[in-house]
This record gives C-alpha cells, structure tokens and sequence, in this order.
C-alpha cells in the first residue's frame, strides 16, 4: 500500500517537475514567439505605413493631375464654347454670304436677261433704220455684243451694247450726205447719194436728181422699213432742192414726219381675204366651225329632201291611175321601184289594202310616225347654228371693245392706230357671225317649207290612196282582184 502511494508520489512529482519544465518552455516559447510577432508587426506596420505614404502620395499626385484635367477641361470647354460661337457667326456670315450670293446671281441672271433684250430691242431698231454712214459699225458692235452675251461675258456685253446706244443716239443729233449703195422700189441696187436727218429724214437722190425717195416706216405687223418714189410734188420738189444745194448756208425745207407715224401707202381694199380674217381673233375659230358644220348640214338636208321630191307628183300620179284602173301588179312595180318616204308608204297601203278601214289608218299613222322625223331630222341644228352665228360674233365684239379699252388704259387714247386692232377684231367678228346667220336662217326656212310641202303631198297622196283601197274592200268585183303573193 506504500509502496503503491510511494509510487503514486513519485508519478505526481515527476508530472508536477514535467508540468513545470513544460510550463517554463512554453513560456520562453510564447515570449520569443511575442517578440517574433512584434518585430514582424513593426515591420508590417513600417511597410503598411510606407505604402500609405506611398499611396498618399500617389493620391495627392492623382488629385494633383485631376485638378490640373479640371483646369484643362474647363478651358477646353470654354474654347470649345468659344470655337462654337465663332462656328455659329461663320455659319451666319456664310448664310447671309450665300442670300447675297443668290441676289448677285438673280441680279446677274435679270441683267443679263435685260441685256439680252436690250440687243434684241437695239437689232430690231436697227433693222428698222435706213442705211447710215456708221450703220456697219454699228453692226458690228451688235455682233460683238451678242457674241460676248453667247460666252457668259456680261460686261462686254453691257459694254457693246452702252457703245451702240450712245453710237445710235449719236447719230440721231447729226446730219449727213454720203454716196452709198441701196435697193429701190423696183427690187434693184442702186448707187446713190443719201440724206440723213437724224432718225427721223432718210431720202435718196440719183446723180441726176431726176429721182428722189423717202424713206417710210414699214406696215403694221412687219419689219424694216420701205422706200417710196410715189411722193406728192411738193415733197419731190423739196427733197431735190435740198439735194441740189451746194452748201447748207441758208435756210432748207424738208418734209419731216416728227411723229414718226407715217407709213408706206396701201390700198386696204387689196388685203387678201384671209389676212382680214385673222384680225377677228381666236373668236373667228368657233364661227368657221359653225360655218363649216352649217354648210355640211345644209347640204346634206337639200341633197336628202330634194332626192325625196324628185319626181313624186308624177309617180303619185300613175300610182292612183293603176289603182284606179285596178292593175294591182303595175301598183307593185312602181311601189318596188321608188324608193324614199313615198314608196315605203304606198308599199304599207299595199300590205294592209284589204284590211278595215281603221286597221289601214292606223298603219298609215305608224308609218308617217316612223317617216316624219326623218324629214325633219338635222333642222334644229341648222336652226341652233344660225341662231348661234350672231352671238359669236357679238362675243368678238365684246372681247375686241375690251382689247381696245385696254389699249387705251396702258397707251392713252391720242394713237387711234393703236386702237384700230381691237375695233377690226371687233366688226369682223360681228360681220362674220351675220354672214354665217343670214344665209343659214334661209336656208333654215326652206328646208322647212321644203319639209311641210313633203309631208303634206304625202299625206294628200296617203288619204287619196286609202279611199281608193277602201272603195275596192267593198266591191266585190274588184277585191278579187288582188296583187299575187298578197294576203287576201
């Protein structure tokens, strides 16, 4: 037993020196492992700390740079706003560059439009004048004119063309005499001496002076201008005195026309008819459409009315002496061989002969029902045409008064020749719709006493030919007697 404790003291003792020994290892074990852990914090904490500065420093160098990126983004804004704006004027000053632009081109385009029609003005004047001594000068500068125009240079063009106004104007302040050479009257060239008064005195003399001219302007509605030797004597007398003058000392007469409105004689009667015509204006259409539409009808209804009463007294007559005499076939071949209204009659008369009295009466009515309108038909129109002839005519007046009212307002009422156009309009008109209405009127009322002398010798003819049918229904001696093939 202790033995046994002995040995139990001896186990606790050696756990209580092990336990102690374990103890004081274990704590030299944890002070060098705290010494250990706290070098290894103090180095973390060193590097933590060096890379927080590190970072710090990267941060303030970050917010550095970002402050510097906001400085440069707010002046960039800034520049950009300010780009803007000046893109925003240059937008403007180049849209109002392109409105100026358009102008200018519309202002060109219109100024060379107006050139162009100044030329085409200046030509025809020029063609209108009589030969001058710097009339191919003046051409010339036309042509050079034109040409520039035809290349898109304007303003040699309103060059040539200021040059030739002045040149033109130039020569309406001068007077001249110089040898050149024209064509006369007769069509031929001659060689002559001219005398030029401004634009308003142009007169040629032969060597001699035993022939003198004068030069007019051309007729309505054509160009150039006309010579004529057919002048009165006085004015032959004046133009070859101042021709014969040796010097222009003294005073010489001479037959200006300051109103530059005399013409070249012409006999109005020898206008030819379709000329006269056309001075009716666009009104003058619908009446030769009346005219010609009447003329066709009229025709057409005479030559129909006149097929339709050629020969019938004379055939009515043989009909009714065969119907009296009873020879039913010679009835039948005249019936066979007429042909028109007339015939188409008797030959019902023939195919309702032995019916009753009413029966052949209604049928005779039915076949006048059937024919009548067609001897009428086409003279309402002629009718219509006729009575529309005039009030196309009394348009054109209308509308010819109108142009010369219209005349007056823009040109004032001191040119009557400006006015003579309208009022020609205005009389042509109303005497072709009279033309046209007067003869269609009568030709209206013939062929309608033409119609009623038809239709009256037919029912005449009808009512002679029905009273001999029914006379021979009843004698039995003659109803018997009847035409072959015919219903009894």
């Amino acid at each position: 037993m202790s033995g046994r404790l002995w040995l139990v003291c001896v186990i606790f003792t050696g756990m209580v020196v092990s336990a102690t020994t374990a103890q004081e290892d274990l704590t030299a074990r944890l002070t060098r492992a705290v010494a250990l852990a706290e070098e290894d914090l103090a180095a973390e904490r060193d590097r933590i700390t060096q890379e927080l500065a590190a970072q710090q420093e990267a941060l303030n160098q970050a917010l550095a740079k970002q402050k510097q990126l906001t400085h440069d983004y707010v002046d960039r804004k800034l520049a950009l706003a300010q780009k803007q704006a000046q893109l925003q004027q240059q937008k403007d000053t180049h849209q109002s560059l392109r409105g100026q632009l358009n102008e200018y081109q519309q202002s060109h385009a219109h100024l060379g439009h107006l050139c162009r029609q100044g030329l085409s003005q200046l030509k025809t004047h020029l063609v209108s004048l009589p030969p001058s001594e710097g009339r191919e000068f003046q051409r010339t500068v036309l042509s050079a004119g034109e040409e520039a125009l035809a290349q898109g240079q304007l303003p040699e063009a309103l060059d040539a063309q200021l040059n030739l106004t002045q040149a033109i104007l130039q020569e309406s302040r001068t007077c001249a005499q110089f040898e050149t050479s024209i064509t006369d009257p007769q069509g031929q060239a001659q060689s002559v001496r001219l005398l030029r008064i401004g634009q308003i005195l142009t007169a040629y003399s032969f060597p001699n002076a035993d022939r003198v001219g004068l030069a007019y302007q051309a007729p309505q509605g054509q160009t150039g201008f006309r010579w004529s030797e057919s002048l009165p004597v006085s004015v032959r007398e004046l133009l070859q005195r101042a021709f014969l003058m040796e010097t222009t000392l003294g005073v010489v007469s001479l037959p200006l026309d300051v109103t530059q409105c005399m013409h070249v004689p012409v006999a109005t009667e020898q206008a030819p008819l379709l000329r006269r015509l056309r001075t009716g204006g666009l009104v003058m259409i619908p009446l030769g459409l009346v005219a010609l539409l009447l003329l066709v009808l009229t025709l057409e209804r005479s030559l129909f009315l006149g097929r339709e009463g050629c020969g019938t007294a004379a055939w009515c007559r043989h009909v009714l002496l065969a119907c009296q005499a009873g020879d039913a076939n010679r009835v039948t071949e005249l019936a066979q061989k007429r042909r028109g209204m007339m015939g188409r009659i008797l030959q019902v008369c023939l195919n309702h002969r032995t019916h009753s009295g009413p029966d052949l009466d209604d049928a005779l009515q039915e076949a006048f029902l059937y024919e009548f309108p067609r001897l009428e038909r086409g003279l309402p129109s002629i009718r219509t045409l006729a009575s529309l002839a005039p009030m196309l005519g009394l348009l054109g007046t209308v509308t010819g008064i109108i142009a010369t009212f219209d005349m007056i307002s823009v040109m004032g009422g001191g040119k009557p020749r400006l006015m003579a156009g309208g009022i020609s309009e205005a009389l042509v008109t109303t005497a072709t719709g009279l033309i046209i209405a007067i003869p269609g009127l009568l030709a209206y009322s013939v062929l309608g006493a033409r119609v009623q002398r038809l239709i009256s010798n037919a029912e005449s003819f009808s009512a002679t030919l029905t009273n001999l049918f029914k006379q021979q229904n009843q004698t039995p001696t003659i109803s018997e007697r009847t035409v072959p093939g015919d219903a009894p």
